[in-house]
């Protein structure tokens, strides 16, 4: 993601040892949301009852998350994109939650023929090339920062598309990209001696060549599918520039969890594997050094800091610290040296410290 890469990465601070608090989506997003871990807010899967929209719901979470707090402090806030799992499959669910002045969510895995919640209404896209999802959501995004720009009060942009998801459908301009790209053939990939590994991965065969070639065609398409979210990030920064507010503006980038594509001899997500649990966290923005952060930080860490950014209160429940030092490139005196990473309602979790050496984990953007 080469725009990103510029923007972002060259001038602003990157986050190298930045995890989330699960890999998994709806309870990553709820930490994000919240800045709790899941034992915390108590979601632990993608659907009911325990986990997705309707948990998140029912339980009163929805009703105090940095949306609520931001647009108490004033701001004008949005969501354009995925919310959490399971939002707008039924008609009950498609209600704009409290604290979102804007509202145009995407409820469906799919890049073409899907529909979209706009504030109180369902608009249907089709098979165009201008319904691709990544390039509509940039469009809304766009709409809504041109919009803001124009008022006294400040703002607050969740832009959340969907890819590189399954089925990880790229635009067709570039559906022909990549075409050599192979996952990397790191250690970790289908690897032989699995002995230190629980039992799930030990009952896991390892992957033969048709798979091999299946994961190989997923990569590239989940590249391809990047390739629209880096010009999304390009046009974003440009209509902020355009609208003259970039310079008053802070940008985060990052994602609710990882992916194994034949490491560990898996396909999948939810295990607390390096690959599962390492995401960028890339932030610009005024007084942003240009540098990379080394400290243990996580996802339970966005909400209070977009918060303290804001001069919005938090509330008591709140687990995660504000990194505003370490935007603003100070030391402080007292920070965590590692971080928890859960998995489901197992008792398998992950303490991770950080670079210990082995394999460049730094994930790929």
């Amino acid at each position: 993601m080469s725009k990103v890469r510029r923007l972002l990465g060259q001038d602003g601070t990157s986050f190298s040892n930045f995890v989330v608090s699960t890999p998994g989506c709806s309870p990553s997003r709820a930490s994000i949301l919240r800045g709790q871990p899941p034992h915390t807010h108590g979601l632990w899967t993608g659907k009911g009852p325990e986990g997705g929209y309707s948990a998140f719901a029912r339980t009163g979470l929805e009703r105090s998350t940095v949306a609520t707090w931001l647009q108490d402090r004033g701001y004008r806030t949005a969501l354009v994109g995925k919310y959490l799992n399971e939002y707008g499959v039924k008609p009950e669910t498609a209600k704009v939650p409290p604290g979102w002045d804007e509202w145009c969510a995407a409820p469906e895995i799919k890049y073409f023929d899907y529909d979209l919640i706009e504030n109180d209404r369902v608009v249907h896209r089709g098979n165009k090339p201008e319904d691709y999802l990544t390039d509509v959501l940039s469009r809304k995004a766009i709409t809504f920062l041109e919009t803001a720009a124009r008022s006294d009060k400040p703002f607050f942009l969740y832009l959340a598309p969907r890819a590189p998801h399954g089925p990880a459908t790229p635009a067709p301009r570039y559906a022909r990209a990549f075409g050599n790209a192979k996952v990397p053939r790191t250690d970790a990939f289908n690897e032989a001696d699995v002995d230190d590994k629980p039992s799930y991965v030990h009952q896991s065969p390892r992957l033969r060549r048709k798979q091999i070639r299946t994961l190989d065609a997923l990569h590239r398409d989940r590249l391809r599918t990047l390739q629209s979210v880096d010009k999304m990030v390009e046009d974003v920064l440009t209509t902020l520039r355009r609208t003259g507010t970039l310079d008053n503006t802070d940008v985060f980038f990052t994602s609710d969890n990882g992916f194994l594509l034949g490491q560990h001899r898996r396909a999948d997500k939810g295990l607390p594997y390096e690959e599962a649990i390492r995401v960028p966290l890339l932030v610009r923005g005024p007084g942003v050094p240009s540098r990379v952060e080394p400290s243990v930080t996580s996802n339970i860490d966005r909400a209070p800091t977009l918060a303290d950014l804001a001069g919005a209160a938090t509330p008591d429940f709140v687990d995660g610290r504000s990194l505003v030092p370490l935007l603003r490139g100070e030391t402080p005196s007292v920070w965590r040296t590692a971080t928890l990473v859960e998995r489901d309602r197992s008792n398998e979790v992950a303490i991770e410290r950080g670079d210990i050496g082995g394999e460049p984990t730094t994930p790929a953007f």
